[in-house]
């Protein structure tokens, strides 16, 4: 993403908002290739970081679901005002969001423009949310090597507003390079011990 040209994302044309964005994840790819294994983590932050100017949203996490699957932590944030209510590496219970953690572990995404958009059964994560103050959302599962532990989330917090849905397929293909760049550089790490 372009950031010397501060256009807003509302400004442009939607094929020139989609080709900017193709970009970014084409130049994202090849960084990735040849990346140290200790660079991976803040690659991948400020790829999360611009990924919040490109879509004018709050917060973009990468979510790590734990063995076992009652416990997700967050490994990888960005947050507009640089301080996450969910700090990176923190377990954080799946039962505080049933509905969404079902939903992702089928290999479905999940969006709502507003929490009284959420259906009746995620009255517990619609709790959650309100207490993260998440006013609407976008998670996606991001399912690499047949595994679907990780998914990426996206959230406003100021505005009842989302990622366009078109973008689903380009997000979750980010969410693959990350989960492949964060595999890679721990194998990359474990045999170096």
């Amino acid at each position: 993403m372009n950031t010397e040209n501060k256009v807003h994302f509302n400004e442009r044309s939607e094929p020139e908002k989609r080709l900017e964005f193709e970009k970014f994840l084409a130049d994202l790819s090849a960084r990735f290739v040849a990346l140290p294994p200790e660079q991976v983590d803040d690659e991948i932050r400020s790829a999360l970081k611009k990924v919040l100017e490109f879509f004018r949203i709050d917060r973009c996490a990468l979510l790590r679901l734990m063995p076992g699957k009652t416990l997700f932590q967050i490994t990888h944030n960005a947050d507009l005002n640089g301080i996450s209510p969910f700090p990176t590496e923190t377990p954080v219970p799946v039962s505080l969001f049933p509905w969404g953690s079902q939903k992702l572990q089928e290999g479905e995404a999940f969006s709502f423009a507003r929490l009284e958009a959420l259906p009746e059964e995620a009255g517990m994560d619609r709790r959650t949310f309100e207490s993260w103050q998440i006013r609407s959302g976008l998670f996606i599962p991001v399912a690499v090597l047949r595994s679907s532990e990780y998914s990426l989330g996206t959230s406003s917090v100021k505005e009842d507003r989302n990622c366009p849905e078109e973008y689903i397929p380009r997000l979750r293909l980010l969410g693959e390079l990350f989960v492949n760049a964060v595999e890679r550089s721990r194998s990359d790490l474990a045999l170096r011990d």
